[in-house]
């Protein structure tokens, strides 16, 4: 079979004598998503919006400790810390918001009742 840029994968892959060429697949796939992420892609602002809004399991959160550049995980862990932060933060205040609204919602019925028994009273 002739090689060409996306048979290569696959011929290393059934090449490298592994237990499965899929697993192979993976894991290489894998090590090289680790190494961009970690490489200069983590100090690319775009990079790390995608980043800081999704996050990683913690699975490859270790698996990216282990690499070796431990700057990195820093500064994505750090930079993912605050978007979350400020998301609980709004999500709070909206809560609260609602909490306040439903509070005025419920006392506006007894002020109403009030009001309409002492103008029966009065009146």
């Amino acid at each position: 079979m002739k090689d060409t840029i996306y048979t290569i994968p696959l011929t290393e892959a059934f090449n490298a004598q592994d237990e499965c060429p899929f697993c192979f697949i993976t894991r290489k796939l894998e090590q090289d998503a680790i190494s961009f992420i970690l490489g200069a892609a983590y100090m690319e602002d775009d990079i790390r919006a995608v980043t800081d809004k999704i996050g990683f399991c913690k699975e490859h959160y270790k698996k990216m400790y282990d690499y070796g550049n431990r700057l990195g995980s820093a500064l994505i862990l750090h930079t993912h810390y605050i978007a979350l932060q400020k998301e609980l933060a709004q999500q709070i205040e909206a809560s609260l918001l609602l909490r306040q609204v439903s509070l005025i919602n419920l006392k506006k019925p007894k002020q109403l009742m009030m009001q309409n028994t002492i103008a029966l009273v009065i009146g």
